[in-house]
């Protein structure tokens, strides 16, 4: 996270931004560099989720000189009054001669109640069997939190 932020702070500079309903385009480029040159990047922030990142975007070019765009969307959920969590990000991006699009679903536990779910593990033998299926362990807790959820609310 260091490396990215230390990118965006002393490698680029904002060009440009408009809003257009609720919506806030920033454009954004190497300093010293036109506002449409390779490498520019867009990112745009949402009014409807208190102004976080929505859609960010790296614009470059193959060696074919073909424009390519690599795209990072965020999906947001308020759980709080004025806090947002992201639900899902949908990242898509060209590698070689492939078109690339992956998605990841977030999946949130309350402190108290993840705290309780650790203590009763023993997590020195998950690691001791090399990370083997670890993740259905917390699958496991956070698809039963969601369930819980929705039982609540019904």
């Amino acid at each position: 996270m260091e490396r990215v932020l230390k990118t965006w702070i002393t490698r680029l500079e904002l060009k440009s931004e408009s809003e257009t309903k609720g919506l806030l385009l920033s454009k954004w480029n190497g300093f010293g560099r036109e506002e449409n040159a390779v490498g520019r990047r867009e990112i745009v922030f949402d009014s409807r989720v208190g102004y976080l990142p929505t859609s960010a975007r790296v614009f470059l070019v193959n060696q074919s000189g073909k424009q390519e765009i690599n795209e990072v969307k965020t999906s947001w959920e308020q759980y709080k009054a004025e806090q947002w969590r992201p639900s899902q990000c949908i990242i898509s991006y060209t590698l070689g001669p492939y078109r690339i699009e992956q998605t990841i679903e977030f999946a949130w536990a309350d402190p108290e109640q993840l705290e309780s779910f650790l203590a009763e593990q023993d997590l020195k033998a998950i690691v001791k069997d090399d990370y083997s299926d670890w993740y259905k362990l917390f699958s496991g807790f956070l698809g039963s939190q969601h369930v819980n959820k929705d039982k609540k609310t019904k």
